[in-house]
């Protein structure tokens, strides 16, 4: 069923079996082999708006998607359980892919805004090609975005 069924399932287990995730309310998801280099600031904003949530839309090709960008996001378990598990679950990469899957359900149940965006860094599945996202500028501080309250 693809790579978003199989990661739904990975971040179920992690939610029912974890001691540290039975601990927060909140958690950020990042792929395997990535990492955010601007995670403070990301940090800081979600500390300062006291959001439960916070998504952005895949950027490919020179342009903003309607797609979520799953490599990286935050948001409660609640959420997760409630909306994006089923999401998650009902992934088929052969029909619709996951970021296709949660930007609908992300348009459905939270408002936009814009905020800074993750610059991610690492090796993508598959070819394990290398990724270095550029920056975009005054947009890496201005990017859309769907969050939580």
């Amino acid at each position: 069923l693809g790579k978003g069924y199989a990661e739904g399932n990975l971040i179920e287990i992690a939610i029912e079996n974890s001691r540290l995730l039975a601990q927060e309310e909140c958690f950020f998801k990042c792929t395997g082999k990535f990492f955010c280099r601007n995670f403070q600031s990301i940090s800081a904003i979600i500390e300062r708006h006291r959001l439960h949530g916070l998504f952005w839309p895949l950027y490919h090709k020179g342009r903003i998607t309607g797609l979520c960008d799953t490599r990286f996001f935050y948001t409660s378990t609640a959420f997760f359980q409630e909306h994006l598990a089923a999401g998650y679950a009902s992934c088929n990469d052969q029909q619709k892919n996951i970021e296709h899957i949660c930007g609908k359900i992300l348009d459905g149940l939270c408002p936009r805004g814009e905020a800074t965006r993750p610059l991610l860094s690492g090796f993508s599945g598959g070819m394990g090609g290398q990724v270095d996202e550029i920056s975009l500028g005054e947009r890496d501080r201005n990017f859309p975005c769907w969050f939580q309250v």
